[in-house]
């Protein structure tokens, strides 16, 4: 059984310790171009729109697949 005075100290150590991906600002992120063949993806999206293609979008159930997925489906 987990008692509740330690989860609510460990959730607050465990935001703390995590603030740099909850808090960050625009600044401090890594660029996405560091990302593996994002040029070479995005080149390819780009000729897929051009060339009329469809673009299949596969995503996961969690918190960020969802929110990448909705974002990717209402931009292309």
């Amino acid at each position: 059984m987990i008692n509740s005075t330690y989860t609510w100290e460990n959730l607050g150590k465990d935001i703390k310790d995590s603030g740099i991906l909850i808090f960050s600002n625009l600044d401090s992120m890594p660029s996405p171009k560091l990302m593996k063949d994002l040029v070479k993806a995005a080149k390819r999206i780009e000729l897929a729109i051009g060339n009329n293609e469809k673009i299949c979008i596969l995503g996961d159930y969690d918190v960020d697949g969802v929110t990448g997925t909705s974002i990717l489906l209402l931009t292309l």
